[in-house]
């Protein structure tokens, strides 16, 4: 009987630190999608694909355009 309540007790607890940082935004993931120089066509192209990506994904994740050079 007590090994099941201190295991009850321990999922409480791992239940109670998962949520606070879902809910809390600590598990913000960021991601960078690499383009070319600003002004090509690609560069332009990519603008967009980050764009609907931000509007479509949930939340806690980021995507940042960088421009590669190449």
């Amino acid at each position: 009987m007590k090994r099941r309540r201190l295991f009850v007790g321990f999922m409480v607890v791992a239940l109670i630190v998962c949520l606070s940082t879902t809910l809390f935004g600590a598990s913000e993931r960021r991601y960078a999608y690499s383009a070319s120089n600003p002004g090509g066509v690609w560069y332009t192209m990519c603008g967009g694909i980050v764009k609907l990506l931000q509007e479509k994904l949930p939340a806690n994740i980021r995507v940042d355009m960088i421009a590669s050079g190449g």
